[in-house]
């Protein structure tokens, strides 16, 4: 995914990778295979555990949700984050009314607000 400045953000089996055009950061090390920015700006991509917890919960995916104006090196604390009881998260996308929407191994789920429901 390409962001508002220009810079490629992706993910993969090692984690969320961003590319300025001059540095390749690694800045998240737990499989994510969705990114995608918002309408706001926000960056967001799946994956890892609850802040706190050493693991991932078995059948519970995890959305973060980070604002880049807190700085690259901030994602692991910065970001909000949504536990989502769907298995793998394979795609993110914003519709006009602000609800994201995202395709999962069990179906597919909309999200307003922190307010998950699954179609």
């Amino acid at each position: 995914m390409i962001d508002r400045q220009g810079h490629l953000w992706f993910g993969g089996e090692n984690g969320v990778y961003h590319y300025d055009g001059e540095q390749v950061r690694h800045l998240f090390k737990s499989t994510s295979f969705s990114v995608f920015e918002d309408s706001q700006g926000n960056i967001w991509f799946s994956g890892g555990a609850l802040k706190g917890e050493q693991e991932p919960k078995p059948g519970i995916s995890i959305l973060n949700r980070f604002d880049p104006a807190a700085g690259l090196d901030a994602i692991q604390t910065a970001s909000q984050q949504i536990a989502v009881e769907s298995g793998m998260i394979f795609g993110l996308t914003e519709v006009k009314d602000g609800a994201i929407w995202f395709g999962t191994g069990r179906g597919i789920g909309r999200m307003e607000g922190d307010t998950v429901r699954f179609y």
